[in-house]
């Protein structure tokens, strides 16, 4: 399925490292993600990296009801 137990053990860490980064000035990717977390001494796939990316950025923007998501996918 969808991420797994792996990845919502590392939300928590991947806010952190989204903080980190933004208050670095930079943008949110899977990469930039998967490295702060690897600084901080996590160890992730970059299929998990790629799954965290996605929940974070469903918790940091509002949902647009006037805009179909399926097409942005």
């Amino acid at each position: 399925g969808e991420g797994g137990p792996e990845v919502a053990v590392l939300v928590p860490a991947a806010r952190t490292a989204a903080r980190t980064l933004t208050a670095e000035g930079t943008p949110l990717s899977r990469k930039a993600l998967a490295r702060q977390l690897r600084v901080n001494g996590h160890q992730l796939s970059n299929a998990t990296a790629s799954a965290l990316v996605r929940v974070l950025r469903t918790e940091t923007t509002p949902p647009t009801p006037d805009l179909p998501h399926r097409e942005a996918a």
